[in-house]
């Protein structure tokens, strides 16, 4: 009978346990899908400027070259709408085109963490020369 007993008093130190580490175990799981979340954002933003800068050099003329630029990078962004992009072009030696994307507020996958854990904001700049 003692050993029925003792067995009994294990299961429920070990669900005492698992119910302790749940919580820091949860929030250490969704920091990281956060932050994933995140830096998969970021990355896709840098790139989708650096292809929209790539498409407006190819052009022959400076309007053209600003309106490839908008367009290319609003394709390349595949998570949704950039609300805001300034393009400018330069006629100069070198000639150089400037995109820029102000800080947009970015959309967290769960909530779970507090504001200051996670940035709120994401921002690109790309600057090309023309051939």
């Amino acid at each position: 009978m003692l050993s029925s007993a003792s067995g009994h008093h294990q299961q429920g130190a070990a669900s005492l346990e698992f119910a302790l580490l749940l919580y820091p175990l949860l929030i250490l799981l969704l920091g990281i899908i956060e932050f994933g979340w995140y830096f998969t954002h970021r990355i896709v933003l840098v790139n989708a400027v650096s292809a929209g800068a790539r498409a407006g050099i190819k052009t022959e003329t400076l309007q053209d070259a600003e309106q490839a630029a908008v367009t290319v990078t609003r394709r390349a962004y595949w998570f949704g709408a950039i609300p805001n992009i300034k393009v400018e072009a330069e006629d100069g030696p070198p000639r150089l085109l400037t995109i820029v994307v102000p800080p947009f507020q970015f959309q967290p996958l769960t909530g779970f963490l507090p504001a200051g854990m996670l940035p709120r904001r994401l921002a690109a700049k790309a600057v090309l020369a023309f051939p």
